[in-house]
């Protein structure tokens, strides 16, 4: 009976350096995510949002790729080009066949559209009105506890301050871009 030797270990070296991402990859592909999630940043999109954007992306190519002559999609190529597991293909392409491929609203999006269409909110003439940061009457923390999913108020305010959406004068918090709809 014959035995089988190892391969040598430079050989063993360079299949493991063929498993790892060349750093000539890694660092353009940085370059590029960082740019990605500052713009995102500016345009109100969650990491939870960029990560289902990216989910879908992935899907959205692969998917064409896989399909059999029947027209059905083999999930098990999809997840071998992707990486994403075949439960979570199924679940992801059934909900867009449905719902289309809807994104998820961030909080701050909520909150402008809150403080646009909520009348509690509005001045008689419509336009949303300056609003104090907590008072019995409609305040900013009022609006956070209606409109804005479990963030607390301070660290909305926080972030609409980041994205120039509000400023403060007198002790009120007004909308400087009643337009903004983030995406």
């Amino acid at each position: 009976m014959s035995r089988v030797s190892p391969p040598p270990r430079d050989r063993q070296r360079s299949i493991r350096a063929r498993q790892t991402p060349s750093p000539r990859l890694s660092k353009p592909l940085r370059t590029l995510a960082h740019k990605l999630v500052a713009q995102a940043l500016v345009e109100g999109i969650t990491a939870p949002d960029a990560q289902t954007l990216v989910l879908e992306e992935y899907l959205e190519l692969a998917i064409p790729l896989s399909r059999l002559r029947n027209g059905r999609v083999n999930s098990s190529r999809v997840e071998a080009l992707t990486g994403i597991n075949r439960k979570r293909i199924t679940s992801t392409t059934e909900a867009s066949e449905a719902w289309g491929w809807a994104r998820a609203v961030p909080n701050v999006r909520k909150l402008v559209i809150g403080w646009q269409t909520d009348p509690k909110y509005l001045t008689a003439r419509g336009q949303p009105r300056g609003l104090p940061l907590k008072s019995p009457k409609p305040s900013f923390t009022s609006l956070c506890q209606t409109h804005g999913a479990y963030v607390p108020a301070r660290a909305s305010l926080e972030a609409m301050r980041d994205l120039h959406l509000v400023q403060e004068l007198r002790g009120l918090i007004f909308l400087l871009h009643p337009r903004y709809r983030g995406r």
